[in-house]
């Protein structure tokens, strides 16, 4: 596989031909694969034209040698790019309420409502947006708690402050009643390896290190870190899915850096803005290595990149 760097800088710029190392104005710089046929570097590799007329970018792809260098040329000249619009992804959330229920579902495709993930760090999200919904959405999860004699156990516990809830072993999704589901990490006596699943890595980063056992938490950030390939995570499944890439997976990245200090994730986060639905505000799920949408947008999604985002 061939890489390059893809930089995105303001299109104010009269220079067509700059400098990444020279770019004050830079927004954004990551590794991207290059199609397969590309010969010279100064070839075009793709097109796109990202809708939001929020902000003028140019885009440079500066191909890598395998010394490592770089070198400068133009390729693409995109006419805007996104960014992430929080206080649309919380109204998405708040439009696949159902106060009937007093939950949030899936999504708008699918009449599910998940105790957790989804809901927990639904309210989670909304508690300073929309306390009353945020409020409903508690109650609803203490009430299936208290009547079906079920309590959470998930990888996902340490996210919302119930650090004794936390595990990591094989989950498996259940139906408690008519359409209200759960996920429970219960499956077998052992823990997924921080070595398979960057979202693993990353959610067991901030338990270890809110447990205060530091030198593990690095360990496993780091292992998570080992994944990314400049584009997204390639864990395990990557290729389950078809080698597409997990949206939430950069979040919960973001997620642990902010926890630990561990790391930096202002790169890779920025292009939160391309997969966000521009109409609903709710995030996609899944996008490949040119970036392309796949998949969904989904409450679980959408709640843990608006979390990663939360001051």
């Amino acid at each position: 596989m061939i890489y390059s760097h893809l930089v995105i800088s303001n299109a104010s710029s009269n220079n067509n031909r700059l400098l990444h190392q020279n770019q004050p104005n830079t927004i954004l710089s990551f590794m991207l694969p290059l199609k397969e046929g590309i010969k010279n570097e100064g070839q075009t590799i793709a097109t796109d034209n990202i809708e939001s007329g929020r902000k003028s970018v140019n885009f440079y792809f500066q191909p890598i040698s395998n010394s490592g260098r770089t070198s400068q040329y133009p390729t693409i000249n995109v006419k805007s790019v996104s960014q992430l619009d929080p206080l649309h992804a919380k109204n998405y959330l708040v439009s696949q309420y159902n106060p009937t229920i007093g939950l949030i579902r899936e999504n708008i495709y699918n009449d599910r409502y998940w105790l957790w993930s989804d809901n927990v760090l639904a309210t989670k999200v909304l508690r300073n947006y929309n306390y009353s919904i945020s409020e409903n959405i508690d109650k609803s999860i203490k009430y299936y708690k208290s009547n079906y004699n079920i309590d959470m156990l998930s990888a996902y516990a340490v996210l919302v402050d119930q650090i004794s809830k936390s595990s990591f072993r094989p989950s498996h999704n259940k139906n408690l009643v008519n359409s209200i589901w759960y996920t429970n990490y219960d499956g077998r006596n052992h823990d997924l390896s921080c070595g398979d699943y960057a979202d693993i890595a990353f959610l067991k980063s901030i338990y270890l290190y809110k447990i205060n056992n530091i030198d593990s938490s690095k360990s496993c950030y780091n292992k998570g870190l080992s994944m990314f390939d400049g584009v997204g995570f390639k864990d395990k499944a990557f290729y389950a899915d078809g080698n597409l890439y997990s949206t939430y997976k950069i979040a919960l990245w973001k997620l642990a850096s902010k926890e630990t200090g561990f790391g930096e994730t202002y790169e890779p986060t920025n292009i939160m803005g391309r997969l966000q639905n521009p109409t609903t505000g709710g995030i996609y799920t899944h996008y490949d290595t040119y970036l392309s949408l796949h998949g969904q947008t989904n409450v679980e999604t959408t709640s843990l990149v608006t979390m990663a985002y939360l001051p």
